[in-house]
């Protein structure tokens, strides 16, 4: 009988236990960016590139600039879209994509802003691309630009 008591009480101070520290919890985190490229850029859209823009101090990822490319006929659309990383998602600092045709520089598209999530999604119809995006860090602009065909 002692030994059954004994079960017994050791299995509910071990629930105890368990229920306490379920209750306290995980610490907060970030919260997370709930878009994709593919989400934003649309239906038909496929991942051909991206780039991470990452902090100069920390080496952590602000953003990630990605470029998608549609079959839909002889010629390509492509779309240009900056995601923020979730440690900078919510903040006020401006990203930016942008995309221009890449025999065509009078067709450049961009999108520039403080937004919360992402800047773009920008999209122009070519045979080959010039995309990029930014994210201001204070008073660094990292960038990246690059050719897509």
């Amino acid at each position: 009988m002692k030994k059954v008591k004994a079960a017994v009480s050791s299995a509910l101070v071990a629930t105890a236990a368990l229920t306490a520290s379920l209750s306290i919890g995980a610490p907060a985190q970030a919260a997370s960016n709930p878009y994709t490229p593919t989400g934003v850029c649309g239906s038909g859209y496929r991942n051909v590139a991206s780039q991470s823009l990452r902090s100069l101090s920390t080496n952590g990822v602000l953003a990630t600039v990605y470029v998608l490319k549609k079959l839909t006929s002889d010629t390509p659309s492509f779309c240009v879209v900056t995601l923020k990383s979730s440690a900078t998602t919510g903040n006020s600092n401006t990203v930016m994509a942008t995309i221009k045709d890449a025999q065509d520089s009078s067709d450049t598209r961009t999108d520039k802003g403080g937004f919360g999530y992402y800047a773009g999604p920008v999209k122009v119809t070519a045979v080959c691309v010039r995309w990029g995006g930014e994210y201001n860090q204070g008073s660094y602009n990292l960038s990246y630009y690059d050719l897509a065909c």
